[in-house]
């Protein structure tokens, strides 16, 4: 008797532990195509991760892009999953290579973005940042490859109009309109120029 209990909580623990290790298979079967995305970019750059191997949505990307430090961060806020990029000047403000010209940053700014944005950008730190900021777990490949230059450009581009000043502004100034999805951003350029011709 004794030993047929013995035998019935072994044979019960090793089922139970073989559904947990069979769950966990099928769930990092579902996770994996998207989290291979991270690391796909990580190794193309060089970048540090971390993306554990659960189901939560929880992971980063760090390291140098283009001149630029980059964050790339997945986490809980609350109740729901917030995808967030952050660009940030390094040494030099405008990146790696020439700065863009006056005509280089209004036609980027003028241009049509081949895709929609999924969230909002912003800049922080007296613009020596740039974030991307939206609900959702965020796994487009293309899309936020898109996002890694988009960010990058629009940090060399603002840093770029600041120096050149009032000359720019009349451009800056037509590209300011509600159809002009840049335009939030345009408005914070106008702003820092303003503020730099004060001091």
């Amino acid at each position: 008797m004794a030993i047929s209990i013995v035998l019935f909580i072994i044979v019960s623990l090793g089922s139970l532990i073989a559904l947990i290790l069979y769950s966990n298979k099928q769930e990092q079967k579902v996770q994996s195509p998207y989290k291979n995305v991270w690391r796909r970019l990580a190794n193309r750059y060089n970048l540090f991760d971390f993306i554990p191997n659960d189901a939560l949505p929880i992971g980063y990307l760090m390291g140098k892009y283009r001149g630029y430090r980059l964050g790339l961060n997945m986490g809980r806020e609350g109740f729901q999953t917030v995808t967030r990029l952050t660009i940030s000047v390094d040494d030099k403000p405008t990146g790696e290579g020439q700065p863009p010209s006056k005509e280089e940053i209004v036609e980027q700014l003028s241009e049509e973005m081949p895709y929609s944005l999924r969230g909002d950008i912003y800049f922080k730190e007296k613009g020596m940042t740039i974030v991307y900021e939206q609900s959702g777990e965020e796994y487009d490949e293309k899309y936020l490859q898109f996002l890694f230059d988009l960010l990058c450009d629009t940090l060399a581009g603002y840093h770029q109009s600041i120096k050149i000043g009032s000359e720019i502004v009349p451009a800056l100034t037509r590209l300011a309109t509600v159809e002009n999805k840049r335009s939030p951003l345009i408005h914070q350029w106008l702003y820092a120029i303003g503020e730099q011709g004060r001091a």
